[in-house]
């Protein structure tokens, strides 16, 4: 099928080839000018990840402490061609308040959803659902390629990784859709027989096929209701609703949700520059994604996150002190009182370890301050005067406050 991630990953692969020889003997040959205020991790820090197993927790504060100031890798970032972000996150409180989240009418085609909502009250139980209208003359033929619905809970950063890995690494796709023209059927069974209430958040994510004009919305209804007959009477919600606070990243469908992101032209990542920091979604460096709101006159709207987008990571190193790396995954945000726990779901390529699909998810956590760490992947150090790349799949999780630190760390291997 054409939403095969793996196909994807190929296809990226053959832009990062496709980089003209002389800019990638630049990337190579690039020198990096000792930092004399680079920040390096304490004998005990080195120690810890010298013993660290893979996923291990370790107690790093003074790479946290100094995360601001931190050099952060120059990237270059590459729109990769993929299904367009149908994402659902505003208002992401949905309160009592019944009616339709999301609309968007889209061609045939491939198509990546992303719902993200808190529906009901602490006093009503509700049902979001998702529901599909066939706008073409022939029958709707939908097949999906990946779906996600961890079970609704509360600890939404732990319920934003487990969907991640569900919809990467899972196989238990919904079956089959066959839609008559002129008609609405619900998108996931399993999603449309939930009911929850505020603050249990429903998270689901999928990716299909469509052979046929189609409206996709997503909307939230009572438990004695049924979507399909109430969609066309349901008010359209706004943006934000009357008398409550604005939350959510933002809703309406965005053409761009897969990303490439290598080391700017000349640039290379060398331990001599101490612990580096790999910043992602940050609205600044990496812009978010910019996309129509459908429900709102089409206006022009953001996805401030970039979540449900997917990001494939290759970065050129070297190690002029023949030092080896860490890939260090910190706790995602930088404001006060955010999530501490380090949480992502990435695949990493080879190195000390076998690469793959992790799962970030420090609900164990060893204390409760900031500081905690998680060992990704450690990296030997390249034969001298030679440059080794890494390659990372990542997408922003669902309940974390954005970017999540991704730390570069230097450290001396035991001989």
């Amino acid at each position: 099928m054409a939403l095969d991630l793996e196909r994807r990953e190929r296809d990226t692969v053959m832009i990062f080839k496709s980089i003209p020889a002389p800019l990638a003997c630049a990337m190579l040959g690039a020198s990096v000018c000792l930092n004399a205020n680079a920040v390096e991790l304490s004998s005990e820090a080195q120690a810890g990840i010298r013993r660290g197993t893979q996923g291990s927790l370790l107690f790093v504060p003074e790479v946290v402490d100094a995360r601001r100031r931190l050099p952060v890798i120059p990237l270059s970032i590459t729109l990769l061609p993929g299904p367009p972000l149908l994402f659902s996150d505003l208002p992401e409180y949905l309160g009592p308040s019944n009616g339709v989240a999301l609309m968007e009418d889209v061609a045939e085609g491939d198509y990546r959803l992303y719902v993200y909502h808190v529906p009901g009250s602490k006093e009503v139980c509700k049902t979001v659902s998702v529901v599909v209208e066939n706008l073409g003359k022939k029958k709707l033929r939908l097949r999906f390629a990946r779906s996600a619905f961890p079970k609704p809970g509360m600890d939404y950063a732990a319920m934003g990784v487990a969907g991640l890995m569900e919809f990467f690494t899972g196989h238990n796709v919904p079956p089959p859709l066959s839609i008559a023209p002129g008609a609405w059927q619900v998108l996931d069974e399993r999603l449309d027989q939930t009911v929850a209430a505020d603050p249990q958040l429903v998270h689901a994510f999928y990716e299909f096929h469509i052979n046929q004009p189609a409206r996709i919305a997503v909307l939230q209804r009572d438990t004695n209701q049924v979507s399909t007959d109430v969609v066309d009477v349901l008010p359209r919600l706004p943006r934000s609703l009357p008398g409550e606070s604005p939350s959510g990243a933002g809703r309406g469908i965005f053409r761009t949700a897969d990303i490439v992101a290598t080391n700017l032209y000349g640039s290379v990542v060398d331990t001599t520059n101490g612990v580096q920091r790999l910043l992602l979604a940050d609205g600044r460096r990496d812009p978010w994604v910019r996309g129509f709101d459908g429900l709102a006159g089409n206006m022009a709207v953001t996805n401030k996150g970039n979540y449900g987008v997917i990001y494939h990571i290759r970065l050129a190193w070297k190690s002029s002190d023949d030092r080896s790396l860490a890939l260090l995954i910190g706790a995602p945000g930088s404001r006060m009182g955010e999530e501490i726990r380090p949480m992502a779901a990435v695949k990493v390529s080879d190195g000390i370890w076998k690469g793959g699909w992790q799962a970030i998810s420090a609900t164990g956590a060893l204390s409760h301050q900031p500081g905690e760490v998680a060992l990704a992947q450690k990296f030997a150090p390249p034969s001298p005067g030679t440059t080794n790349y890494l390659e990372i799949i990542y997408s922003p999780p669902g309940g974390s406050s954005l970017p999540t630190s991704l730390f570069f760390a230097p450290f001396q291997p035991l001989f």
